[in-house]
């Protein structure tokens, strides 16, 4: 009988205790366009990157590219990186040439003047999704497209753009929306 009672009482204080409401966990989404703290910014040099493909998962084994200005994660293997003469970096894809990803940093322009020198770089495109700091643009046959995203820094902007074909937006237009998602200003 006393381990009946004891086992009621146990019962009772657990009831009790568990009735109040659980604190909720707070989501903290990072803003990737302020430069992180030297702490927070230790990234793995390698890691897999999950992608979702036509609503399949993919995982995507991805190196680190970092310079003075930002870093980003870059697929093994699936790219070319060159440096433009205007100092910007290219990736171009190892399989589709017409596909590229290209970044560079813009000093002392404010968001017009630097939306204007990435569709100088992209003669014939036509801005078709504009929502401010990112928008895409088409290309006059229809055929090719830019996206275009610009990243504020403390003077100017980084501009972060890449192209594709028509025929590869379902695969490249995705797979390079995930490695910009992965970019990261660096603290100086």
């Amino acid at each position: 009988m006393k381990k009946v009672v004891i086992w009621i009482c146990l019962a009772a204080l657990l009831l009790c205790g568990c009735a109040g409401e659980k604190p909720k966990p707070v989501e903290v989404v990072p803003d990737f366009t302020e430069p992180m703290a030297p702490e927070v910014m230790i990234r793995p040099e390698k890691m897999e990157m999950e992608i979702l493909l036509e609503g399949m998962p993919e995982v995507v084994p991805v190196t680190l590219y970092r310079n003075d200005t930002y870093s980003l994660y870059i697929p093994d293997g699936d790219w070319s990186m060159t440096v433009l003469p205007d100092g910007a970096t290219q990736w171009t894809s190892v399989y589709n040439d017409r596909v590229k990803l290209t970044i560079q940093t813009l000093g002392g322009v404010d968001e017009e003047q630097a939306r204007q020198a990435v569709l100088q770089g992209h003669p014939g495109f036509v801005i078709e999704e504009d929502a401010g700091t990112e928008f895409v643009a088409t290309e006059v046959t229809g055929q090719e497209f830019l996206s275009v995203r610009l990243v504020p820094m403390a003077d100017g902007f980084l501009t972060v753009s890449w192209t594709y074909s028509l025929e590869a937006a379902e695969g490249f237009g995705v797979r390079i929306g995930y490695m910009v998602d992965t970019l990261l200003l660096e603290q100086k």
